[in-house]
């Protein structure tokens, strides 16, 4: 029995506790049968020594010499007897163990090994918990330190390539671009198409949705270093952004692979089963948003994708998705999860299309793109073009 498992342990205690307890019984047992023996072999004795105490006494009577002589001898004779008495008298059988107080023994002996078995699994539970709280705060404060040590070596020395990657890698985890834009810019003045850098430079395309461009830089690095666990997460990344879920599956995995303790191998878990769902469900409309050449974007703004159910102003949408970060061509798709107020898709939808330039889709400004009311379409859809205009 593998003592891993929680439940290994009472149940092995509470086996013992039976076999205590049945070696107890056993024992009680034999200790009857043997007081049951001597009690037989000792009235056995005694009416032995009745039946010639009666003899001797008749001829001992007339022989004594004095009446303390004869009491002497009627009292030896009275002890005889009240000693069988004892031991023949049905009014007081040999004491016998109650099988109700074995039972409750067995269940004392039981509950006190079950309770210090649970008792001992919770503290070895509370050890994990406290072990995994203490890895946990190690790897925090390792990581800071690695940080700090990064920061000081960058005080003396500003061109540092592997002080500025370390930095270029926390910054792009935690999501901070600009920093991460610092730190990627001094460190490709420093070192142009460092395999790290080159890299992190991929990664920020991807956080500002030019995942194309993402590719063509990590994709070079990943062939040449295919055991660079970074490159695979960001090209998991990348392809996911574009829907490409077969590929992004294959690179978040070899992620793990690669280097299972790491942040992007945590990430990568749960990307993965983010995308195994997605992949389980009815698309009812995709394709892909462009923008003429001749129109500019804002420099801020949301990118707003939306199916409706009639070609009308004011309402909810039938199903919208939001781009905060967007370039051109941008694909989308529209799936049960971008239904605001739930329902059956129907079999014909329209779509609008729209940059909202202060991210609010209530107001309007002349800085806005966005489309015509377009359609009808039939549902699952899987090839739409929508080009962007002015407001």
């Amino acid at each position: 029995m593998s003592f891993s498992n929680p439940m290994a342990l009472p149940l092995a205690i509470v086996a013992v506790a039976f076999a205590v307890s049945f070696y107890v019984i056993r024992t009680l047992s034999d200790d009857r049968e043997q007081g049951k023996k001597t009690r037989s072999e000792r009235i056995k004795h005694l009416l032995g020594e009745k039946k010639a105490l009666k003899k001797a006494l008749k001829a001992e009577m007339k022989d004594a010499q004095s009446e303390d002589e004869r009491k002497q001898l009627l009292e030896k004779g009275r002890e005889i007897l009240a000693e069988l008495e004892a031991l023949q008298d049905p009014r007081t059988p040999p004491k016998k163990s109650s099988p109700k107080g074995i039972w409750v023994f067995i269940l004392l002996v039981s509950a006190l090994f079950i309770g210090g078995s649970v008792v001992l699994v919770q503290q070895q539970s509370q050890e994990r918990m406290d072990d995994a709280e203490t890895t946990a705060r190690l790897a925090h404060m390792k990581l800071q330190k690695e940080l700090a040590g990064a920061k000081e070596t960058l005080e003396s020395d500003p061109d540092n390539i592997d002080a500025l990657a370390i930095l270029a890698r926390r910054s792009l985890l935690d999501g901070d671009l600009p920093t991460a834009m610092t730190h990627v810019m001094r460190a490709d003045e420093a070192s142009p198409n460092h395999p790290k850098i080159t890299i992190y430079s991929g990664a920020m395309a991807v956080m500002v949705g030019m995942s194309e461009r993402a590719l063509e830089r990590i994709l070079p690095v990943a062939s040449s270093h295919p055991e660079d666990h970074e490159a695979q997460w960001w090209l998991g990344v990348a392809y996911s952004s574009m829907t490409r879920f077969d590929e992004a599956l294959l690179h978040l995995q070899n992620a793990v692979t690669l280097a299972p303790d790491s942040e992007e191998a945590t990430y990568a878990k749960g990307m993965i089963a983010e995308i195994e769902t997605a992949m389980n469900v009815e698309i009812h409309a995709s394709g892909v948003v462009t923008l003429p050449e001749d129109i500019t974007p804002p420099e801020t703004g949301i990118l707003f994708v939306a199916a409706l159910r009639a070609p009308v102003d004011g309402g909810p949408p039938l199903a919208a998705a939001r781009f905060p970060r967007f370039s051109f061509p941008m694909k989308f798709s529209l799936s049960a999860a971008n239904m605001p107020m739930g329902g059956e898709w129907p079999e014909e939808f329209w779509m609008r299309v729209r940059i909202d330039a202060d991210g609010d889709p209530m107001t309007k400004s002349e800085e806005d793109l966005k489309t015509q009311f377009l359609g009808p379409f039939k549902r699952g859809v899987d090839d739409l073009e929508i080009a962007l205009s002015p407001e």
